[in-house]
């Protein structure tokens, strides 16, 4: 037996008319949102891609709370380590 898809989109009662607009509404708007970071996403390679020549960018100091994410280190055998408030290392599993 075989199925054939337009079948899927051929609604058989009014409620089922009402469900296949409400998902190609849907459907158009999450491809369009799709579309735009997509687009996004392609022009920042773009555009910020490595070039010969460049120098590299000068670090950032000052936000706390992002040093502090950017901190965490995974050590030889999984573990993240960081520094923490009395400055010892403290170990978290990485693969729980």
């Amino acid at each position: 037996m075989r199925a054939s898809f337009s079948q899927i989109f051929d609604p058989a009662s009014s409620q089922a008319v009402a469900i296949s607009d409400l998902f190609k509404v849907v459907m158009i708007i999450c491809a369009v949102i799709l579309l735009i970071v997509a687009s996004m996403i392609g022009i920042s390679l773009i555009r910020f891609r490595y070039r010969q020549g460049t120098i590299e960018p000068r670090p950032f100091f000052g936000n706390r709370k992002l040093e502090n994410h950017l901190d965490h280190r995974v050590d030889t055998d999984g573990h993240l380590a960081h520094a923490g408030a009395n400055g010892r290392a403290c170990g978290v599993s990485a693969n729980a």
